[in-house]
This record gives structure tokens, C-alpha cells and sequence, in this order.
């Protein structure tokens, strides 16, 4: 009986937790944040002049905490999925972290999950970025936040 009482707890908690998922609640989220290629498959690198995009599941809208090298570059609401950006040589190459969060009436609301993109030059195909991280969000420009100061997620 008690193994049975615990089962029926364990479902029922499941099954609030997935309801919540969506980003119409609280609860844990079940969400994949990603960068993706023009083919929609997800990537964590890309080469300048490559097209990519980003998404989260479950959400058209998130709050996005976006960095470059380490440096923020948007902090704000963020429609989701982004459309296709290509990436710029002169403008691009780092590596971007991505952090998004449900948006809530007040702004940023609990963690969904976060992704990574390295994004190196056409000539460094798989030579790597020299340690540095590129985090691009959905419909997100980089080169919109030149001034942004430095700072690291921890």
C-alpha cells in the first residue's frame, strides 16, 4: 500500500510538472534551448557566413540573457524562434552563451536552460576561437550591443 501511495504521488507530481512546462506556470521546465543550423538541427559551433537560428521549446517568448566573450549583450524579452542570421566574419567570431528564462509580467521569471555557440572564422574551420564563447539569441544582433560591459555568468 505505501509503495502504491508513493507511485500515485510520483505520477501526479509528473504530471503537474510537464503540464507546467509549457511556460504557463511554475514548476520544473522540460525545455531544450538551442542553436540550430538552416537545417534545424542543433549546433554549439558554427563558421562565419554559416546561417543559424535559435529556439526554446515550448516558448514564443522568453527572457534572454545574452553574452559575447563573456561581455552582456541583451537582457531583455525575446520572441522565439529566430529567424535565419548570417554570420559575419569581422563582427561574429566569440563564443555566446544564451541563457533563457520564462518571461513573467515582471520581466525575468524561472530558468529554462541555456546554450552555447562557438562561432570561429571561415579560415579556422575547426581550428577552434582561441578559448572564446558566442551566444547568439532568437532575432538577436550582436553588433547592436558594441558598448556592452564586460561580465560573466556564473
Amino acid at each position: 500500500m505505501q509503495q502504491s501511495m508513493g507511485l500515485i504521488l510520483v505520477l501526479v507530481a509528473g504530471y503537474f510538472l510537464l503540464k507546467n512546462a509549457g511556460g504557463t506556470g511554475g514548476g520544473a521546465i522540460a525545455a531544450g534551448v538551442r542553436f540550430t543550423n538552416s537545417a534545424g538541427q542543433a549546433i554549439t559551433s558554427a563558421v562565419c557566413g554559416d546561417v543559424i537560428g535559435f529556439e526554446v521549446d515550448g516558448f514564443s517568448e522568453v527572457w534572454l540573457v545574452q553574452m559575447k566573450d563573456g561581455a552582456p549583450q541583451f537582457d531583455g524579452a525575446y520572441t522565439t524562434p529566430m529567424a535565419g542570421y548570417v554570420l559575419r566574419c569581422n563582427d561574429d567570431v566569440g563564443v555566446y552563451q544564451a541563457v533563457a528564462y520564462q518571461r513573467v509580467s515582471s520581466g525575468r521569471g524561472p530558468l529554462i536552460g541555456s546554450a552555447t555557440l562557438t562561432v570561429r572564422a571561415a579560415d579556422t574551420a575547426g581550428g577552434g576561437s582561441g578559448g572564446q564563447e558566442f551566444i547568439l539569441g532568437p532575432g538577436m544582433n550582436p553588433n547592436d550591443y558594441p558598448d556592452a560591459a564586460a561580465a560573466e555568468l556564473t
